[in-house]
Order: structure tokens, then C-alpha cells, then sequence
């Protein structure tokens, strides 16, 4: 497995549909406060949101996230996949359905 960290170094991205499919796949992510990046990523928990995309801070981030025991880590590629498996169709249509059901 080589994969243990997914960087994002995208500035705008409407959906932040990269993150979650890094997620799902247990890569925690890295990416900065923009477009809909910050609401895919929970921050300390799937991966970490940076406040803006700079080098300096993407190499802290990265480096204090290698410094971890390997239990951390897998913490945060399980918590990655869960939060990743909370972006379902499923989960879509039951959420409009609800705002269906309340403007009713």
C-alpha cells in the first residue's frame, strides 16, 4: 500500500468530489478553505483543512500527519472512509425528501 495521504491542491472545486472519492478509498485529505473542499474534509478527523494553500503549511500538515503512530493513522483512513460513505444517492434522495416534505 503506498497510498497514505492525499494532497488537493485545487483552489476552487464546486463539489469537492476528488476529496471524497480519495475518502472513499481511506486516503485521509489535505485541502484548503475553498469551493466545497472544507465541507467534504472534516478537519483532524478525515483528512485537514487548511485556511489558505500555501507550501509552507501544506509541509507542516504533511509532516505532523507522519509523525503519528500508525493506530492514529489508521484512525483517520477509517474516520475517511466513513465520512466518505455518508455522500450516498441514498443519502441525496432522503435529504431532498425531507426538504420536499417540510416546504409542504
Amino acid at each position: 500500500d503506498l497510498g497514505f495521504l492525499l494532497t488537493n491542491p485545487i483552489l476552487f472545486e464546486s463539489f469537492g468530489k476528488s476529496a471524497l472519492e480519495m475518502q472513499a478509498t481511506g486516503l485521509p485529505v489535505i485541502v484548503s478553505k475553498s469551493g466545497a473542499l472544507p465541507e467534504r474534509v472534516i478537519d483532524g478527523y478525515s483528512g485537514f483543512v487548511l485556511p489558505e494553500w500555501n507550501s509552507h503549511e501544506l509541509k507542516i500538515t504533511i509532516m505532523n500527519y507522519l509523525s503519528l503512530p500508525q493506530d492514529q493513522k489508521n484512525r483517520f483512513r477509517i474516520a475517511a472512509l466513513e465520512h466518505a460513505n455518508e455522500f450516498t444517492w441514498d443519502r441525496a434522495a432522503s435529504k431532498l425528501e425531507e426538504l420536499i416534505t417540510k416546504s409542504v
